[in-house]
């Protein structure tokens, strides 16, 4: 498993936004939280269900059933129960959280888009593409609310384009992709300019499957060219 990657989500689904209990049993909290997602990547899910149900359970006891930090610990159970089968429980266990969460920081916020993006992947990667679609269209419409260049709603925008390129339609991910490559054109940070050129490259194969042979080998040009300024800069 990418345990980088997990304790860096871990962190950010576990930040507070309220300062009403003792930090230090905040900071427990986070670190159980951020723990069971690393081993729920490496594979390891019965260990990771009970130490993310601990959190939970603690988080209630002692910050309450309706705290935000109750409801981001509940997020990453919620992916636990996806990833292991249980999809209609961890559907709702997400979307009670989500609903606890928008209450505080608002259905449109950074938060509730990258929730949504994130929750949508372990679905689909469970075979419950549908839910997925959902999900992203909420965070697509959330997301547009972020400002015109933002790297979040390129991920929105890419993780459609995946879902709709493991649904065999090439076409809608091309022309997401096509969205995604806009958005963070606009950017100004090397990391997104970076990213662009892996989001180019993705197009680049979708042209291809479409037979664009030529515009297929004109992105790769493009992705190549931003990759390397950016490396220069």
């Amino acid at each position: 498993g990418d345990f980088g990657l997990a304790w860096r989500a871990c962190s950010f689904m576990a930040a507070g936004h309220f300062r009403d209990v003792d930090p230090r049993d905040r900071e427990r909290l986070r670190t159980m939280s951020c723990w069971g997602e690393a081993l729920l990547l490496s594979d390891t899910p019965r260990t990771a269900g009970s130490v993310l149900a601990d959190a939970v359970a603690q988080s209630q006891e002692e910050l309450g059933h309706e705290h935000p930090d109750t409801a981001k610990h509940a997020l990453a159970l919620a992916s636990f129960y996806a990833r292991t089968g249980a999809t209609k429980r961890a559907e709702r266990l997400h979307q009670t959280s989500m609903g606890l969460l928008e209450k505080s920081l608002g259905a449109n916020s950074r938060f509730a888009v990258q929730a949504r993006t994130r929750f949508a992947a372990v679905v689909a990667g469970a075979g419950d593409r549908d839910a997925a679609k959902a999900l992203l269209a909420q965070a697509r419409t959330a997301a547009a609310s972020l400002g015109p260049n933002d790297p979040d709603h390129a991920v929105v925008l890419e993780s459609m384009a995946a879902l709709a390129t493991a649904s065999g339609n090439d076409a809608e991910a091309r022309d997401l992709l096509h969205e995604a490559v806009t958005i963070r054109s606009g950017a100004p940070a090397a990391n997104d300019a970076v990213a662009a050129g892996l989001t180019l490259a993705q197009l680049a194969e979708r042209q291809q499957a479409l037979g664009e042979t030529e515009a297929a080998i004109a992105t790769l040009r493009d992705a190549l060219d931003r990759v390397d300024e950016a490396s220069a800069s």
